[in-house]
């Protein structure tokens, strides 16, 4: 492909055939395809056509997929990248001279700015050479193919048959019929490899059975794909005991911050209530302007976050036990999931993280900087101080801000739910990891209660809805069978199957 550029015509000069060459008015852009081309069309497929090579050359942080399959999904591709050359494309053509007999000369037909004189030979043949243009960058494609997993299957005779045609939709279907297929399990990982280019890699030995003054530090390990995470905040399992106090590291680092003004913000919040979460927090120090830069340091200091059980990812203070304090129960998490229920499924509720556009080493992901122009002209913010929505709230009439989002019981706006958990007010006698203070099954209940308002919201995906009620309606008749020879627990879903 070539652009048009604007330059003066040049001449090339031989000094031995004293031939003149001119050079033509594009410039071209050399894709250095790995293989041998015999169909261009074929060759520009596996490239992805002209739209996909048009965004590699206009942008050259993105590289080229080259996908030696183009019809299978799963081909995974090598990448090229675009780098600046200097070059010209000549053509050069040959054609047999007339016999000397011949009366009539040979005369080379009239051309635009890239003809040049034909250039007289012994060979019997005469050749005429053009410049059309110049190459200014080529994408070359250097590095390694990625490992390549076909969708096949094995016969009985040893041969292999396709199961693209199982995997892959061709049409638009309905969601029954694509839950209904018998589809092979076949899944991939997106990409088998980090890295397309050979990397150092330094080995460590294993000091469990080497003795250590043998042991040889390596100078060139391999760099790490993310940056380590924190360790000032305690973490705990479900099952072991309560921290009293933070670690002395912990306590020094968040004295670093102690001019924010954020600790004695979150000792009044915890003196209010042992357990908050963390969205909870942001909203009620959303006064402090140092809330979403040093807040998760100064909590390390004050509270303690459960890994597993009914407080997972909630943040607790130091020396409180929800294990042991029934009142604790309004302060249990529900991991409220909506997933999306197929293809044809056009779910309003967005993700945490896009699945379109994954972080991977063929792009360049770059984020924008957002500049607030009234902050420059020393204007205050319209409602900077103000979030728009409590979205730690859960509301029966408001969609969720994300797909998966942990609700606080006492968040929860649900006469249902809040009814379920007072059901066993004074009764309460263990607590587990799931359930926690709460009767059994109450997890499991609330989700389906939560679900069925979100449902009201988005009702074009009744019909998996249908099928999962039914699976529901089963599982709810043992729980009050088991639940009414309990005779305490005995539940009531109020219409909700």
């Amino acid at each position: 492909m070539a652009t048009q550029q604007t330059s003066s015509e040049s001449r090339l000069f031989n000094s031995e055939e004293r031939m003149s060459v001119a050079v033509g008015h594009k410039q071209f852009v050399c894709i250095e395809y790995p293989g041998i081309v015999q169909n261009v069309d074929k060759a520009l497929q596996t490239l992805g056509g002209w739209k996909v090579i048009s965004k590699s050359i206009d942008d050259p942080k993105i590289r080229l997929p080259l996908r030696f399959r183009p019809d299978d999904l799963y081909s995974k591709p090598t990448y090229g990248t675009c780098n600046k050359t200097a070059g010209l494309v000549i053509r050069v053509r040959r054609r047999k001279k007339k016999p000397p007999g011949d009366a009539q000369e040979s005369v080379s037909p009239s051309g635009s700015h890239g003809d040049a004189d034909s250039a007289q030979q012994d060979d019997g043949y005469e050749y005429k050479v053009d410049i059309l243009g110049t190459v200014s960058s080529a994408i070359k494609f250097e590095g390694l193919c990625d490992f390549q997993y076909l969708p096949v299957a094995k016969k009985e005779d040893g041969s292999y048959k396709s199961l693209l045609d199982s995997l892959q939709l061709k049409t638009i279907v309905s969601e029954d019929e694509y839950l209904a297929r018998d589809a092979p399990l076949f899944i991939p990982p997106l990409v088998f490899s980090r890295f397309d280019y050979p990397q150092k890699y330094g080995y460590v030995i294993d000091r469990a059975v080497t003795p250590r003054e043998t042991i040889l530090e390596p100078t060139d390990r391999l760099a790490p794909g993310r940056k380590t995470r924190s360790r000032y905040t305690t973490l705990i399992a479900f099952t072991d005991s309560t921290p009293t106090a933070p670690k002395e590291v912990t306590r020094k680092h968040a004295e670093t911050f102690k001019k924010s003004g954020l600790q004695e913000g979150l000792e009044k919040l915890f003196e209010k209530r042992p357990i908050w979460s963390k969205a909870a927090i942001r909203y009620h120090m959303r006064d402090n302007i140092h809330t979403e830069r040093y807040l998760k340091e100064i909590l390390a200091a004050i509270a303690y976050m459960f890994l597993t059980g009914p407080w997972r990812t909630f943040w607790i203070r130091f020396g409180y036990d929800p294990r042991k304090d029934p009142a604790a129960k309004r302060y249990q998490g529900i991991d409220f999931r909506r997933r999306q229920k197929g293809l044809t499924e056009d779910l309003k509720i967005a993700a945490k993280r896009s699945m379109k556009k994954p972080s991977l080493p063929n792009k360049y992901v770059g984020i924008p900087a957002e500049i607030n122009l009234s902050l420059l002209r020393g204007e205050e913010a319209e409602d900077s101080k103000e979030p728009k929505l409590r979205d730690f709230e859960f509301h029966p009439d408001v969609l969720p801000p994300h797909r998966q989002v942990v609700y606080m019981v006492s968040d929860i706006y649900d006469d249902v739910i809040q009814d379920m958990v007072a059901r066993n007010d004074g009764k309460e006698t263990t607590c587990n990891e799931r359930d926690g203070w709460c009767i059994p099954g109450f997890t499991h209940l609330s989700r389906n209660i939560m679900t069925k308002h979100m449902d009201k919201l988005c009702p074009e995906s009744g019909a998996f809805l249908k099928r999962q009620r039914k699976k529901w309606a089963k599982r709810h008749d043992t729980l009050d069978d088991s639940n009414d020879n309990e005779g305490n627990n005995s539940m009531d879903a109020s219409g909700y199957d």
